[in-house]
């Protein structure tokens, strides 16, 4: 059967109930980016404030870690709403920490923005005027979300972000 469809039915029976997992996390991450206050959610990811840059060193392609960030990606282009790089992390994050493995959010601000804290963070529209973009690194040391864009971003750590006015997520 060819198609979406066809792959979706070919995958073996773990990838199809990971790959509903992570549905599942991409639509509880959505909620609540949504619906819910960050500061009353952000409790329940791990992020990295020291800003620490990963480079993804060389291991075997049967990481967990790979094989989780592939299930996230494949689960995000078939969900109805879009799922962008901050509901990608934290589903993955939260499905490797039901494997009992650790890892980190990095959020990061576009390289090019020269001084977060001399430009306003929000527009008149209400929209952030920064580019942002949130990546996953897993225990092991690779990008697990966000892996194709991670390197156009600087990570936004704890000093850069108490200089800098709010930014809407």
């Amino acid at each position: 059967m060819p198609g979406k469809i066809g792959k979706l039915l070919a995958l073996p029976a773990m990838d199809y109930v990971r790959l509903v997992e992570a549905a599942i996390m991409l639509a509880i991450a959505r909620f609540l980016i949504k619906f819910v206050a960050f500061s009353r959610w952000k409790k329940w990811l791990d992020i990295d404030h020291m800003g620490v840059d990963a480079r993804p060193p060389h291991i075997d392609d049967d990481s967990l870690g790979r094989d989780i960030g592939r299930i996230v990606r494949m689960a995000a282009r078939h969900v109805p709403w879009t799922a962008v790089c901050l509901p990608q992390a934290m589903a993955a994050q939260w499905m490797l920490r039901r494997r009992k493995d650790s890892s980190k959010i990095v959020i990061g601000v576009d390289r090019k923005a020269k001084d977060v804290s001399a430009s306003p963070a929000q527009g008149d529209d209400g929209q952030s005027n920064l580019d942002l973009h949130a990546w996953l690194v897993s225990s092991e040391g690779i990008i697990v979300t966000g892996k194709h864009e991670y390197k156009r971003f600087r990570p936004f750590t704890r000093k850069t972000a108490n200089s800098a006015q709010p930014v809407k997520l």
